[in-house]
């Protein structure tokens, strides 16, 4: 019985250093956190001052009636650039569009039409559809003949 109780008293021991331990590790952690914590409440102070301080100078930028102008200065150029932009796009693909009908367009400039072997050409889904009825009709006819 003694050599039992000795043996409870020392797992009753090694659970105590476990704790221990456990507790200095959980300790450190905890002070690391805080600082960390500290540090990040810091920085969100600093980023909401810098966001005041941004938007109070917007206000203020947005008061100035200099300012005001340069930015519709700034807008109605941008706005003239992009119209002239889209109004040449506009004219260039008209042009091409026009250039491409065959009424229109120079006899000259047609590429000569060629017949290529169906093999050669790429299947669409209708030649499979096609295909698939012609297909059934030749199978009993190989049959028959084989």
């Amino acid at each position: 019985m003694a050599i039992q109780s000795d043996a409870w008293e020392q797992v009753g021991e090694n659970f105590e250093a476990l704790g221990q331990h456990m507790r200095s590790h959980f300790d450190e952690v905890a002070a690391e956190a805080a600082a960390e914590r500290a540090a990040f409440e810091k920085s969100v102070r600093g980023l909401l001052t810098a966001l005041e301080d941004g938007f109070g100078a917007a206000g203020k930028a947005i008061r100035d009636p200099m300012l005001r102008d340069d930015v519709t200065n700034v807008a109605t150029a941008v706005r003239e650039a992009l119209l002239s932009t889209f109004e040449t796009a506009g004219d260039q693909v008209r042009e091409r569009l026009a250039g491409q009908r065959p009424a229109t367009r120079p006899a000259a400039k047609r590429a000569p039409a060629t017949k290529r072997a169906p093999a050669a050409r790429k299947a669409t889904s209708r030649d499979r559809v096609a295909r698939k009825p012609a297909q059934k009709k030749q199978a009993p006819a190989r049959r028959a003949a084989g």
